[in-house]
């Protein structure tokens, strides 16, 4: 294949490459970042060519893979199944209700939405989450969605005010983001009381889920606490004030 033709092919998938990208990093899989989208590229590329072959000429049948090929296929699977250990991401419009619910179906263990969330005191219909697509899953909707959350062993609402709650005018309670979803199945819940600042929150998370990985037997909360206290004590003394650090609070199990 010529070489416009595969810059032509690797720029089809730069979109796929950047979400996967996104996700090892998040996870602070850095290391294998750089590893993982050059063995998709090499695999993807294989597979173009292979195809191109294939339909110039079907009379030859399968196209066999070259030694090399092989040697990139074997490792391409090994780290395609550390991907699959990892999770699934959906960034931007890939974010939907269906995306969504479709992923919680599969029962992952740990969820994490950092989608923006809107709550209007006392109205569980005007109160909704914010979907890539811009549609809006209200709490009225996730009420109807019984266990929805079943598995979910950590669920993480990084968004705005997903720990409030109210009463309505007749004196009924609306239950918060946070507290709906566990009683929807979550184990457990962080969530927020207020409106978030996204670089600080980022920090905040990021060294939350470093603390759960890098010692066995964590406790949730002593991960939130310690991540808490580093954004307090840290360097980034701008975010030293409690806004920063202390909107986030842990609903269910703590452990």
């Amino acid at each position: 294949m010529e070489k416009e033709s595969q810059q032509s092919f690797l720029k089809s998938r730069e979109h796929t490459y950047r979400e996967l990208a996104d996700l090892l990093i998040s996870e602070g899989c850095l290391p294998e970042v750089q590893q993982v989208l050059d063995l998709l590229k090499e695999e993807a590329y294989f597979e173009f060519v292979r195809r191109d072959a294939q339909e110039a000429d079907t009379l030859k049948g399968r196209v066999d893979r070259t030694p090399v090929e092989a040697e990139w296929e074997k490792r391409y699977r090994q780290i395609a199944d550390l991907v699959t250990a990892i999770g699934t991401v959906a960034l931007g419009e890939a974010f939907t209700a269906e995306s969504m619910l479709a992923t919680l179906r599969r029962q992952y263990t740990l969820v994490h939405i950092a989608s923006h969330f809107q709550f209007r005191p006392g109205n569980e219909t005007d109160s909704f989450l914010l979907l890539g697509d811009g549609k809006h899953l209200t709490l009225s909707k996730i009420k109807t969605l019984p266990n929805v959350f079943d598995g979910v062993e950590l669920l993480t609402l990084s968004a705005c005010n997903t720990a409030m709650g109210d009463t309505r005018g007749d004196g009924k309670e609306v239950e918060g983001f946070g507290v709906l979803a566990q009683r929807l199945g979550a184990n457990a819940v962080v969530a927020s009381l207020w409106p978030v600042a996204d670089e600080s929150t980022k920090l905040l998370m990021q060294e939350f889920y470093r603390l759960r990985q890098a010692k066995a037997g964590t406790s949730k909360a002593e991960a939130l606490c310690q991540a808490q206290l580093e954004l307090l004590h840290g360097g980034k003394k701008s975010y030293a004030h409690p806004y920063y650090w202390a909107l986030f609070i842990l609903i269910g199990n703590w452990l």
